[in-house]
């Protein structure tokens, strides 16, 4: 699926959103040097952006080492799916936050040394938990009902790659002519 943006501001939209898909891949139609890039655009304690470099991420362990360490997540995590599962399913330590946007930086090689039905099962792990987000009726959540969330992954890469990785990964491709106010 590719989603056409006029503007980098059209993004900050588009990752508050309540409605999936939450897995996205970025491609920069007049391409610009990422590490410029710094989400949000709008500054708010509701948005909590983190930033995980999987440039030597070629296998799942060293994928869930990457996040653990940008979500700082607790020292108990387990490092395997249902660790993975409960760790995104609370975020707890990052409240007051309401929005949670992960770039995951120089992705073109993600999870290289999996096989193709690996790298999908983790995608579709994200995309399951970012929507689970969305229902507040979660039992066991501490004072009832947890409140609404989003999370989105924002998959970034070379732009002549982006088409490809998400097409691997089952994401969403974004498309964004390059803004020159940012």
């Amino acid at each position: 699926m590719l989603r056409s943006l006029s503007s980098v501001a059209c993004i900050d939209q588009l990752l508050t959103e309540p409605t999936g898909p939450f897995v996205h891949v970025l491609g920069l139609v007049n391409p610009v040097p990422l590490p410029t890039y710094n989400w949000p655009v709008n500054d708010s304690p509701e948005i909590v952006v983190r930033r995980c470099n999987v440039r030597r991420c070629s296998d799942t362990t060293s994928f869930m080492n990457e996040l653990a360490a940008a979500l700082q997540f607790p020292d108990h995590f387990g490092g395997n799916g249902a660790a993975l599962r409960d760790c995104l399913s609370d975020l707890c330590w990052l409240e007051p936050a309401r929005h949670f946007v992960i770039l995951v930086r120089h992705a073109g090689g993600f999870l290289c040394n999996e096989s193709a039905a690996s790298r999908r099962a983790i995608i579709g792990l994200l995309e399951e938990e970012a929507s689970t987000l969305q229902d507040p009726d979660i039992a066991g959540w501490p004072g009832g009902s947890m409140p609404k969330r989003t999370m989105h992954w924002l998959f970034l890469c070379d732009p002549e790659g982006d088409a490809q990785l998400a097409e691997e990964l089952g994401a969403e491709l974004l498309k964004v002519a390059s803004d020159s106010s940012r």
